[in-house]
């Protein structure tokens, strides 16, 4: 699965999730991510490890947090 979102300064936000999809195809944002941007369960993982690309300027983000 693959979050994205583009913050206010137009730097294109990414996160992604690996997970086994069982037999009846239903996956859920509460199963456990095998790989990606995390490891193991956390429904919210896909909005709180996006990441910026590598060299971007990550401190509009942390001050809209604040």
């Amino acid at each position: 699965m693959t979050s994205r979102a583009t913050d206010d300064g137009g730097v294109r936000w990414k996160g992604s999730a690996a997970v086994r999809v069982p037999s009846d195809g239903v996956v859920s944002l509460g199963m456990p991510s095998t790989g990606g941007s995390y490891t193991g369960p956390n429904p919210m993982g896909l909005l709180d490890f996006m990441k910026p690309p590598k060299g971007s300027d990550q401190e509009a983000f942390r001050s809209f947090l604040s």
